[in-house]
């Protein structure tokens, strides 16, 4: 029951987020059509400190919930956890950024390939450094727990269109 609540809550946040980010209005509601290789992606405004703050507490509980962490291990994971998101978002950012330029579609592919090896080159060497803090099978299950958080998220979204 609280889990579904969480969800519920980090879903309507994520979504008035989402909403305000792309300026989300019945008038504009043809911007979600797709757009061409060539079209810069949707401008987004930034979101707020404290719903960012709040989306990431409810993500930390969830993993931590997960993971089912000793305050060994939290004292360990938590550091190295969050200099992976950074390293992330700062390459989400670089394709962000690149996605903005007037590529050609081939190129726009190119990128978009270059972008994912990027991720799993960093999801590779976090494993390494989680394992030096986490036994294996929580390594596993922190990226089975970030997927199942993103999936019930999505989730939560489509079912309140």
């Amino acid at each position: 029951m609280k889990l579904s609540v969480l969800f519920v809550f980090l879903a309507a946040c994520l979504f008035s987020a989402f909403s305000y980010a792309q300026g989300f209005t019945p008038k504009n509601r043809s911007s979600l059509a797709p757009r061409s290789f060539n079209s810069a992606p949707f401008e987004r405004r930034p979101m707020s400190d404290d719903r960012v703050q709040r989306i990431e507490a409810i993500k930390v509980g969830y993993i931590s919930r997960s993971l089912d962490l000793t305050p060994e291990e939290s004292e360990h994971f938590w550091p190295v956890y969050n200099q992976y998101q950074g390293e992330l978002v700062e390459l989400n950012r670089q394709w962000r950024d690149k996605s903005k330029e007037n590529l050609t579609a081939e190129q726009r592919t190119d990128e978009q390939f270059k972008h994912e090896q990027r991720v799993l080159d960093l999801r590779k060497r976090y494993r390494d450094e989680f394992k030096k803090v986490l036994p294996a099978e929580k390594v596993t299950q922190l990226y089975q727990s970030e997927k199942e958080f993103k999936n019930e998220l999505i989730r939560q979204l489509k079912d309140r269109d």
